[in-house]
Order: C-alpha cells, then sequence, then structure tokens
C-alpha cells in the first residue's frame, strides 16, 4: 500500500511541478511584454513627408516634432516646436482602422489625409506663426495639392 501512495504522491507533484512552470513561464513572458509596452517612444528622425504610424517624429532642419497616437481608435496627433509650444493638434476623430496619412510639407503646412472622414490641411501662417484648419469637402485633385504631396500620397486622391 506505501508503495502505491508513494506513486500517487510522485505523480500528484511531477503534475503541479509541470503545471507551476508552465504558469511561470506565462507569467514572466507576460511581464516582459508589459515592460515593453512600457517604454517611453522614441524621437524618429524625420525631414517632412508622409507618415502613416504612431509615434513620435523629429524634424531637425524645421526643429519641430509631430506626435501620432491611437487613442481609444482614434487618431491623435499635435505639432510641436522647439520651445514645446503646441501649434496645431488634432481637429477630428480619424478612425484609426480606416486608412489614414499625415504629411508635412515643405512650406510647413500639414496634410490630414484620410479615408474615414475625408481630407483637411493645417496651413502655415508666415504673418502670425499660426496654423489655419482647413477641411475639404470635395475631393482634393493634383491641381489643389503640392506636387510632392500629391506624389507621396497619391492614393489618396483621384
Amino acid at each position: 500500500m506505501k508503495f502505491i501512495s508513494v506513486g500517487v504522491t510522485r505523480f500528484i507533484r511531477l503534475k503541479i511541478d509541470d503545471r507551476m512552470k508552465r504558469s511561470y513561464i506565462f507569467f514572466m513572458g507576460l511581464l516582459v511584454l508589459m515592460a515593453s509596452c512600457d517604454q517611453k517612444r522614441e524621437k524618429k528622425n524625420w525631414d517632412g513627408g508622409k507618415i502613416e504610424l504612431p509615434g513620435s517624429y523629429h524634424y531637425d532642419l524645421k526643429n519641430l516634432t509631430l506626435n501620432i497616437s491611437l487613442e481609444n481608435n482614434l487618431v491623435r496627433y499635435n505639432l510641436i516646436d522647439s520651445l514645446g509650444n503646441k501649434l496645431l493638434e488634432t481637429k477630428d476623430d480619424i478612425n484609426s482602422y480606416q486608412r489614414w496619412a499625415l504629411f508635412l510639407d515643405e512650406n510647413e503646412s500639414l496634410w490630414v489625409l484620410s479615408s474615414d472622414i475625408g481630407n483637411a490641411y493645417w496651413k502655415k501662417d508666415t504673418a502670425t506663426q499660426t496654423y489655419i484648419y482647413t477641411r475639404i469637402d470635395h475631393l482634393f485633385d493634383q491641381s489643389i495639392v503640392p506636387k510632392k504631396v500629391y506624389s507621396e500620397t497619391k492614393d489618396f486622391f483621384r
């Protein structure tokens, strides 16, 4: 009888050890995943142009940083100067599951392109150094947008 109880005890211990190993591996993997998600976003060097992914993009030549994030399935963005002043920020709710892009052109105008809500742009007023937001209710075409914006984002235009 003692032999059977020792065998059962060993069997139970092996089962418990196996479960503990699996649990340990699972929780360690979860910990690594959480730690990697919590890292601060590093700024990416950027020369203006098209962006289709969230992140923090720094434009050295103009001393501007464009921050893009996804919050509650919406694209959020802001443009900050070298002193940390917020020059512009999200005006419309762009669904992050739809096709979208932002494009900063050579005149520091920010083009907002969205298959969800349509297109718009922030034009920099050089006299006041502020940005003026304009929604475009009709389709953009090549005659309205700068050539470089059109060539790099033509999939948003007709």
